[in-house]
């Protein structure tokens, strides 16, 4: 499927080709929600890397690499020597063990997702991982193209959103449950097998 993205301003237009365009996957990381979501998650559709084409303002695209996303503190098991948590530290006052809980922050998502946005507008555009090369990730929210309309929808990384953001909280809840779908973590399935299953796979 063809797809024409743009930002708000209009500096900034490109094309992209999708085998996967309808966007039904809502991200509730503390990223998204802080960089795109003012609903309190943001959505990303997947498209072909090499089918990307800037049209115009090229000169206008600034990159941005977001800090990994933590959750925490939590207990580390072990030491950095190897000793465990629950063992007790020699420090003592007034005679009484003082017991040793070393924490650490939980990395929840990790950073090196580069996120292309307008300098002028600040429009976030896509994202690029170098893990998955072959791909970008257009914000569904920049394409001017019309979207299929997803019959579910997943709500993904419930581990990381706030409570007034959660769609499981029964204000935002719909009638149909069976449409949606809830995560604490990413789904099993790939964005490709879902729009397989689906039948709106895009050859």
């Amino acid at each position: 499927m063809d797809l024409q993205g743009s930002c708000h301003c209009g500096q900034v237009k490109f094309t992209c080709i999708s085998h996967t365009p309808v966007p039904y996957m809502l991200c509730y990381c503390s990223i998204c929600r802080k960089l795109q979501g003012g609903s309190g998650s943001n959505i990303n559709i997947m498209a072909v890397a090499e089918s990307l084409r800037i049209i115009q303002g090229e000169q206008s695209i600034k990159n941005y690499v977001a800090l990994p996303e933590t959750r925490g503190p939590a207990k580390l098991d072990h030491d950095i020597d190897g000793s465990n948590d629950d063992e007790t530290t020699k420090a003592k006052e007034g005679g009484q063990s003082q017991r040793s809980a070393k924490q650490r922050m939980v990395v929840t998502r990790k950073a090196g997702y580069d996120r292309k946005f307008c300098m002028t507008c600040g429009s976030y555009l896509w994202g690029f991982d170098s893990d998955y090369a072959d791909n970008i990730y257009p914000f569904a929210s920049a394409i001017d193209t019309d979207l299929p309309v997803p019959e579910v929808t997943y709500h993904i990384k419930l581990n990381s959103t706030t409570q007034w953001a959660d769609p499981r909280n029964p204000v935002y809840r719909h009638a149909n449950e069976t449409t949606q779908c809830f995560f604490d973590d990413y789904p099993d399935s790939a964005i490709i097998d879902w729009h397989k299953k689906h039948g709106h796979y895009v050859d």
